[in-house]
C-alpha cells in the first residue's frame, strides 16, 4: 500500500509541473523551469524577468494590467523576449521545485521587492533593471526596454569561451551593481604586448577562468592596440583611465566594486593561470 501512495503522489507531483508550465505558456510566460536561457539563445532574445506577488502584490497586478496584458506589449514581447515569471504567491499553490528555483534567482538578482523586473541578454548578463512599479503605458516600457537592450555587448566583443568583454566603465559599473559583482579591468595591447597576449591564453581563455567570471565578475577591456582601428572617443576615454589610474605598462588588471572603490591592482602578468589570479580576486572581494 505504501508502495502505491508513493507512486499515485508521484504521478501528481509531475502532474503538477505539467499543469504550470502549461498554464505559463498559454500565457506567453515562462517559469524559471521552462529553461528560458535555452529558447533565448536559440532565438536570439533577450529575458524579461517578472518577480511579482501575483496573488496578493496591488502594484504587481496594476503594472501587470496597465503594461504586461496589452496587446501592444504582447507584440513586442513576442518578436524580442523570453518572458519568465518568477512568482512568490500567498495563495496560489507552487511546486517545491518551483517555490526553490525562484528563490535561488531572488538570491542571484538581489531581489527584495515587488514588482521587480529586469532585462537580460541571452548569457544571463542584467541589462536593466525596474525596482517597484512605475507609471506610463506599454509604450514607455518597451522604449525603455530599448534603451536597456542597446546596453548589450556585440557579438564581436564575445570571447570564444563566452566571456564578454566590456568598453565602457560606467556601463560595467551599473551591470555589476546590478548582478552584485566586481568589476575587472584588463589594461592591454591586444596586438603587440606579448605578456598581454600570454595573460589572455595562460588565463581569460581558460574554462575555470571564464566559469569563475561568469559568477563573480564583469570584465572591462581597456585596449591600446597599434594595429587595430578604434574610434576617437574610445581613444580618448581609455587614455583618461589609463592615467586616472595610474597606468605605466601593461597588462594591469585592477578590480573594483560598482562604486569605484579599487579593492586590488597587478603590474604585469600574473604566473600560475587561474587559481593564483582566482585567489587574489576572492581575497580583493572580501575587502
Amino acid at each position: 500500500m505504501a508502495g502505491v501512495m508513493k507512486n499515485i503522489l508521484l504521478i501528481l507531483a509531475v502532474g503538477w509541473l505539467r499543469l504550470q508550465s502549461v498554464a505559463a505558456g498559454e500565457t506567453g510566460w515562462l517559469t524559471v523551469l521552462d529553461q528560458p536561457v535555452a529558447k533565448a539563445q536559440a532565438n536570439n532574445k533577450f529575458i524579461l524577468l517578472f518577480f511579482t506577488g501575483s496573488d496578493w502584490c496591488g502594484w504587481c497586478k496594476k503594472f501587470d494590467q496597465e503594461v504586461l496584458s496589452t496587446p501592444e506589449f504582447r507584440n513586442y514581447a513576442e518578436k524580442n523576449l523570453v518572458l519568465v515569471e518568477i512568482d512568490f504567491p500567498k495563495q496560489t499553490p507552487q511546486s517545491d521545485a518551483i517555490k526553490k528555483a525562484n528563490a535561488a534567482w531572488q538570491e542571484r538578482f538581489k531581489v527584495t521587492g515587488f514588482p521587480t523586473l529586469i532585462l537580460l541578454d541571452s548569457h544571463c548578463n542584467a541589462l536593466g533593471r525596474q525596482d517597484g512599479y512605475a507609471a506610463g503605458e506599454a509604450k514607455a516600457f518597451t522604449a525603455e526596454l530599448e534603451q536597456w537592450k542597446a546596453r548589450a555587448v556585440p557579438r564581436d566583443q564575445t570571447a570564444a569561451n563566452g566571456l564578454q568583454w566590456l568598453t565602457d566603465l560606467p556601463q560595467a559599473q551599473a551591470r555589476a551593481r546590478n548582478e552584485n559583482k566586481l568589476v575587472l579591468l584588463d589594461f592591454t595591447g591586444s596586438d603587440w604586448c606579448g605578456w598581454c597576449q600570454k595573460l589572455d591564453e595562460d588565463t581569460f581563455s581558460q574554462p575555470e577562468f571564464a566559469e569563475y567570471a561568469r559568477k563573480n565578475l564583469v570584465l572591462v577591456q581597456l585596449d591600446y592596440p597599434r594595429q587595430k582601428p578604434q574610434p576617437d572617443a574610445l581613444k580618448r576615454a581609455n587614455a583618461a583611465l589609463e592615467e586616472k589610474y595610474g597606468v605605466d605598462g601593461f597588462p594591469t588588471l585592477i578590480a573594483m566594486k560598482p562604486d569605484g572603490t579599487v579593492v586590488w591592482k597587478q603590474d604585469g602578468y600574473v604566473k600560475g593561470g587561474p587559481p593564483v589570479l582566482i585567489a587574489q580576486l576572492d581575497a580583493a572581494r572580501k575587502k
